[in-house]
């Protein structure tokens, strides 16, 4: 979002002839800010109108989206302090992620399907369900997908015109030849004797019983990302709500294969209301953009933003997996220009990698780690913005151990407070989160520590009431030997217990590690990271100073395309959104991998 007052913001359906309490539909193309439009009639309304915040419920897709709209209106007074720091009670509890909303209507008790579940149901019918990569294919993982998409239609396996649409039927029959209705019945079966249900059942068991917000004011966001399901529940929503205000963009419809579709926006019966300027967007990525838009849709007419925008068309050096090592055996080195190390070396600010697939991204991260540079991922692949991520903790936990060697703990004679004053470095000073103290105490040889393995458990559950504890504390737990070996940051590494490492990625999480504190100054957090390796599918809503496109489909897309209109014309918009990421400069990267084609126009000064 834009860093804007509420008065500077643009109410556009007024200058369409609207009232701001009439119901609208925000068509909003890349940048011109649907969100913030959203917001500021929201705000308009809570500041100068008859309306509270209680008198709001708005959902949108992603969680990312749902924090940045709350503390936009934070920000602009609508909601306060108090509100924000617990937006799930209260007059907020209805604003949030549509299955979070959906959850609160319905007050559902069952915890959310885990995936080893998932895993432990096609064990027992025989079905593999785990690869040895998140983008393999197995029966199992196919077998969920057919039941995703058919919950997303707001169906079941007895629908047969349904099922032999989804795109991932083929698939599935050509790893199973079970029956996929017994399937799905003795799944349902599975999920009631555990107490548990899948993601989508937060959205169907209020759509089931009527529970709604009831809310005066009714925002949906994100309307490009709702599918059958979802539109079958905010129908209802809607009918309750004396405003409606929805935002969307039918030309950024890019999940298709999950069941989303742009005619949900389109068929909406609401004045809509297309947002006229981008506000991030330049001309040349516009028209970059919309020329590969236009392949299969009429690109909308909106004026851009007025920076100009670079573009740079790089020959990537080659990235080469071998399926026979489970392992990228070739990626473009730091020096090379156009790597992505060079990249994020050569550009200040904000970088976002995309390509068309997990296995190309994959290749990206290994790129990055061996360069030592921390990014984001989506949730399949090797982030540091994972929940519980070993590599970042023991990195962090390692950069902070640099330094202290048994003089500087004062090991070498001297006692309480007075064993530091030879030292310039305190140990008080100091202190681990619980996550990068427990896996720091599991990868470390036993031999260095003064407490039994036993104990460190006991250890790690008081640390999850703690939260930290200091270095000086985790002198008490260890012999000298742990500060002579563990205080050299990257040296230290060859030191540590690999066990600690899933078996599969061990040596590259070592080789990820080492680089990572070789390269950094510091401690490297979340929040700190602003370089992204990502698929464009997982890239909506994302934007960036530098946003590097890896040009190219499978020859499998490709066919699809050519086999399947409603494909051809997903497959556009997806090209279309990522190309309208870049808030300052746009890298091209053509022939990366061997296995692909390419869409993105080559002849870019006649293009631009």
């Amino acid at each position: 979002m834009s860093d804007i007052s509420l008065d500077e913001a643009t109410l556009w359906q007024t200058r369409h002839g609207h009232d701001i309490t009439d119901s609208v539909a925000f068509h909003g193309p890349p940048g011109t800010g649907k969100t913030t439009t959203a917001a500021a009639t929201i705000g308009t309304l809570v500041r100068d109108h008859d309306y509270t915040i209680g008198d709001v419920a708005w959902v949108t897709y992603r969680r990312s989206l749902a924090r940045d709209t709350l503390n936009r209106l934070a920000e602009w007074d609508v909601i306060s302090d108090d509100q924000l720091a617990d937006p799930s009670e209260g007059a907020t509890r209805y604003i949030g992620t549509a299955h979070a909303v959906a959850n609160r209507c319905a007050d559902i008790a069952a915890e959310p399907v885990e995936p080893w579940q998932r895993a432990d149901f096609c064990e027992k019918r025989g079905m593999q369900f785990w690869t040895s990569e998140p983008w393999n294919k197995s029966a199992g993982k196919q077998l969920f997908r057919v039941f995703d998409y058919l919950a997303n239609a707001n169906t079941t396996p007895a629908d047969t015109e349904t099922l032999h649409r989804c795109p991932h039927y083929d698939d599935l029959q050509s790893l199973w030849t079970g029956n996929v209705p017994d399937a799905w019945a003795d799944w349902t079966d599975y999920k009631a004797q555990c107490n548990v249900i899948d993601f989508h059942e937060m959205l169907q068991r209020p759509l089931e019983s009527g529970a709604r917000p009831s809310r005066r004011i009714l925002v949906i966001d994100e309307y490009h990302d709702v599918t059958q399901l979802m539109h079958d529940l905010f129908s209802g929503w809607m009918d309750d709500a004396e405003i409606v205000i929805v935002a969307g963009d039918p030309h950024q419809v890019v999940n298709a294969y999950d069941g989303a579709s742009p005619e949900y926006f389109d068929n909406l019966e609401l004045p809509k209301v297309l947002l006229p300027k981008s506000f991030r967007v330049s001309d040349e990525h516009w028209a970059l953009a919309t020329t590969v838009l236009a392949n299969a849709h009429t690109p909308p007419d909106v004026d851009t933003c007025d920076s100009p925008g670079l573009i740079n068309d790089y020959n990537s050096a080659r990235f080469e997996y071998s399926s026979e090592a489970s392992a990228w055996v070739t990626y473009p080195g730091e020096s090379r220009q156009g790597s992505p190390a060079w990249i994020v070396d050569q550009y200040d600010g904000s970088t976002l990698f995309l390509s068309r697939t997990q296995m190309q991204t994959d290749g990206i991260c290994r790129a990055l780690e061996a360069a030592g540079i921390p990014f984001k991922s989506q949730q399949a692949l090797r982030g540091w913005n994972a929940e519980g991520e070993s590599v970042r903790a023991l990195h962090n936990a390692l950069q902070k151990l640099q330094g202290y060697s048994p003089s500087a703990m004062g090991l070498t004679g001297a006692a309480g407070f007075d064993r530091y004053q030879s030292s310039n470095k305190d140990p008080r000073a100091v202190d681990l989160t619980s996550l990068e103290a427990q896996i720091l105490l599991e990868a470390v040889n036993a031999r260095t520590l003064s407490i039994t393995r036993s104990e460190v458990d006991d250890k790690a559950d008081a640390l999850n009431e703690r939260g930290t504890v200091g270095l000086d504390t985790l002198r008490d737990w260890t012999k000298a030997t742990f500060w002579e070996q563990y205080t050299a940051g990257a040296t230290s590494v060859d030191r540590l217990n690999k066990s600690v490492f899933p078996q599969g990625d061990r040596r590259r999480d070592l080789v990820a590690l080492k680089q990572a504190l070789a390269a950094q100054d510091g401690p490297v957090y979340p929040d700190d990271i602003d370089t992204w390796a990502i698929t464009i599918h997982a890239s909506k809503g994302m934007e960036a100073d530098d946003v590097v496109v890896y040009d190219g489909v499978s020859n499998r897309i490709r066919s699809e395309m050519q086999a399947n209109t409603r494909t051809e014309q997903n497959e556009y918009r997806t090209w279309y959104v990522a190309l309208s990421r870049p808030r300052k400069r746009l890298h091209i990267m053509r022939g990366a991998f061997e296995w692909t084609s390419q869409i993105v126009p080559t002849d870019l000064q006649q293009v631009v």
